[in-house]
Order: C-alpha cells, then structure tokens, then sequence
C-alpha cells in the first residue's frame, strides 16, 4: 500500500517525497524515496529514523503463525551458488508442500529397471534379464516376480515363444489399442495379409492365378528351357531369346525375339511383346528401304536439280540486316538483297581518298605508302600501282607531289598515267620517270581540251625520287593518277 510503514507493529501514514522538504514542522516524518531513509523533524532538526530495504537476511526474517507466534518459518539461503538468485513461481493452485517430503523416497524408488553391469545377458540363444527391485515397470503387484518365474519356467537354451512372453508381461493393455494389430497367424494367410521377400516385393505364392510370374528368358531356337502344355503354374512368363518354331503339343507357334510365351494353366502361348514392327511398307522382318520402296505422294524426294530449280515464291529483298543461323533459307536471301541495296545506294566517287601507314599481306603485298596502293606483283618484277589519290594541285606553286615520291633503289621505271580537272579545262597525260641510281630522267605526253600551263619535274632527293609539278597561271586544279613502276 502506497505511503504505508509498519514500525513497531502500529500502522503509521508518511507521505513519500522524493526531495527533503524545504522547511518542515517539528513532528513532520516523512519518507526520501531517492535516498531510501525515513526522517523525523524534531526541534528544528531534521533527524533520521532509519534506512528502508526490500532485503533482509535469512536469520532475521521470519514469518510466524498469526495463532501461534512460536510456529515460525525460516528460509536458507547458503544452498544458492554465489551471485544467484533464485525465484519461486507460485502456481494458480492451492498446493501442499508437505507431499514432496512424504513422497521423495516413492520418487527416487521410480529408477531405471534395467541397471547394472549385467542387466541384459545374451548368450547362445538364450537371454537374461535382471530387473531393480523397485522398477517403473511394476505397475501390477506382482510383475516382477511374474516375469522372473515364466523366464524360469522356459525350456532351457531356447526362447520364450510369444505365448510366454504374452503370460508373463501382462501390461493389461488397453484392448481397443491391441485391436489395431495384425496376428501373426494372419501372415501370408488366406483372408489375412500378405507378406514381403528379401526384395520387399509380395512372393508370387501368395498372388492370385491370373498375375503373371517373370521367369526368365526362353531360347524359342532350342525350347531351353523346355517347356510342354500340361506343365507349370497359371501366370508363368518367359521372353523369347531369339526366334524359333516350338510345338508345346497342340501345333507349332512361331517366335521372334521379345514376344512372350505365357502359360494359361493348361496350354502356352504367344502374346506378340517383341521390339519388331509388324511390317514396314508391307515389308516384315528386317526391313531395308530406299527411295524406291515409298511413294513420293505429295512430299517429293531431295535432289541437287530440285533444289536448284526450286523458286523463291514470296521474295522480296528485306531490310539491310544481319542474316541469323535461324533464318530460312528465304528470309537470307531477302536479308542479302537488303544488304546489296544499301550499300549500293550509299556508293559514291571518293574524291578525297587517304591511307595511312602501311597494310602488308602475304608474298603478293599490298602496300600503302606515299607512293599509294601496290596491288600486286607480276613476272619480272614487275609492279602495278593504283593511285586512289585525288591529289589537289595549287595555283601558282611549285612543290613536291608526295604521294608520287618513290624509292629509287627500288625502281628503275615508272610510268605515271594522270587527269588533271579544274573548273573548266581537263589534262590528260603520261609521265616517264628513268633513273640509273644515280641520274633521273623525266618526259611528259599529254592532249588536252584546253591550255593548261603545267609542267612536271624530278630530282634525287637522299634515297628518293621526287617529282615536282610547277603550274603556273591556272586556278587551283585536282589531280588523279595511276601508275605503273618496273625493275629489270
């Protein structure tokens, strides 16, 4: 109860602060909730009259009968490991201590029936069992001793057979839960169940006539194993081994490999079970066929002539994309033509062509340099080049036409066929270029449509020939050039 201390056994009412109070009365008591003291104001002096504590050792707290002050009960503490502390639940019941004490040796007597060094002795086909005297098994009066002498009892160097085991463990078992066993005397059974073998599959014994019983396999060849009408048990089966004619003793029956022979009861016979197709195209046996045994009818044969006379029916050329594995031979060559078109349709004169560096392949080379693009290399070591350069000629200029500076270690000769073009004249000409390693000589043959004041030059420069052009008077023109370079 809030506010409550019971002190000397008289009921006293103290308010509860949790700070002294400022300027109390004289015979003021309160309690100091933060520093757990209870305090008194007396002549001016606030004194204190005791600390409050929620603990109290085991030799001072007592709780005494309210009829008889001299019942008391002590509770021990030394029992608890150190720095434990132990807490007791009561139950939401009324419960009588005093039964643990008056049923601890019930308790402890409720042990282990089977104990000891030797309590299960197996020997030869003999076993022994050694019971506690005071086991959870004796839940009848008498259980024990009834075990021990029915074991007696048994024959000696044998088993007790389930009849004894029955008598001398009687758990006086519920009979509803035993109804939910199957007796061993309804084992493989008629109207009882049946039973497994070593394979866990219900022995052919105990199947009914019309399953059939997989014996093996049967040489139809040789009748290995022999087999005759009147022998064997309904449901017996065997697999033919190969092929053979067997007369079981009503005509002969002819097999192939795989078929069946079955017996009825009274007779065997075929049931056809083989792998072989019955007959192919009429044919039975093993049967071989090519072309000519099946009738084209509206699927027609391949050949190399139908394939190439085959029409593309429904081509259109498609879009200019990438032809997939998984296009139809169609739908290719519809991609294909996509493909043709736009690049067709995307060629143009370069009148500005450019290379750089130098592109080598092979024996034949193909060499880009200044000198432009050698296509190939013939007999006599002569040598071809295509100058895919447009090269802008200046107005009033003299100057090295780079693209024609050749190696004259290289070349004894070169011919130079060119087209000049400006806004209104077009040159056409031919240079000859001669040099012995040291010398060089040039000559130039030209037509034209109208004047054009050029003129061309060459001159050994180190390790090269260079050709110069000089053009004089005219606006500024575009040069293309072919040439072809000889060695003897």
């Amino acid at each position: 109860m809030a506010n409550f201390y019971k002190i000397n056994g008289d009921a006293v009412r103290v308010p509860v602060v949790s700070a002294d109070l400022g300027s109390p009365l004289d015979g003021t008591v309160w309690y100091n909730s933060t520093s757990g003291e209870i305090k008194f104001r007396q002549n001016g002096v606030t004194v204190v009259l005791g600390q409050v504590s929620s603990e109290f050792t085991d030799a001072s707290f007592r709780v005494i009968d309210d009829g008889d002050a001299s019942k008391k009960i002590a509770f021990e503490a030394s029992g608890l490991t150190t720095s434990t502390t132990r807490t007791i639940t009561m139950p939401d019941t009324n419960i009588d201590l005093g039964q643990i004490a008056t049923n601890t040796s019930a308790i402890a007597g409720k042990q282990d029936p089977i104990s000891g060094s030797a309590a299960i002795d197996v020997t030869a086909d003999t076993v022994s069992l050694t019971l506690n005297g005071s086991s959870y098994l004796d839940q009848t009066s008498g259980l024990k001793a009834e075990v021990v002498a029915d074991y007696a009892s048994a024959t000696a160097g044998s088993l007790m057979d389930s009849a004894d085991i029955k008598t001398a463990v009687d758990l006086k078992a519920d009979t509803t839960a035993l109804a939910d066993y199957i007796p061993l005397t309804q084992k493989a059974a008629n109207n009882g169940v049946a039973s497994l073998d070593a394979g866990g599959k219900i022995p052919s014994a105990q199947l009914p006539s019309s399953v059939m019983d997989f014996l093996g396999m049967w040489a139809a060849s040789t009748n290995t194993p022999s087999l005759a009408n009147g022998t064997g048990s309904a449901g017996d089966v065997y697999l033919a081994s190969d092929a053979g004619s067997v007369d079981f003793g009503a005509g002969s029956i002819s097999f192939v490999a795989g078929d069946w022979v079955v017996y009825s009861g009274t007779i065997w016979e075929k049931s056809i079970n083989s792998n072989a197709v019955v007959s192919v195209n009429t044919q039975t046996g093993v049967v071989v066929l090519d072309t000519g045994d099946v009738a084209e009818n509206g699927s027609l044969y391949f050949t190399n002539a139908r394939v190439l006379a085959s029409a593309l029916t429904g081509f259109a050329a498609g879009a200019d994309s990438t032809i997939l594995a998984a296009d139809s031979v169609l739908a290719a060559f519809q991609k294909a033509q996509g493909q043709i078109n736009a690049r067709l349709s995307s060629v143009s004169e370069d009148t500005a062509p450019a290379l750089g560096g130098n592109l080598t392949l092979g024996a034949n080379q193909v060499i880009h340099d200044a000198s432009g693009i050698q296509k190939g290399q013939v007999a006599g070591d002569t040598y071809f080049d295509d100058y895919d350069h447009a090269l802008s000629l200046s107005a009033s200029t003299t100057a090295v036409i780079a693209a024609m500076t050749v190696a004259h270690a290289t070349y004894d000769a070169q011919k130079i066929d060119y087209k000049i073009a400006s806004a209104s004249e077009v040159r056409v000409g031919s240079i000859f270029l001669a040099t012995n390693g040291v010398d060089v000589s040039i000559s130039d043959t030209y037509s034209e449509t109208d004047a054009m004041d050029i003129s061309f030059s060459a001159a050994i420069n180190g390790s090269d020939i260079e050709i110069s052009y000089n053009n004089s008077s005219i606006v500024a023109a575009t040069m293309r050039a072919q040439s072809r370079r000889f060695k003897a």
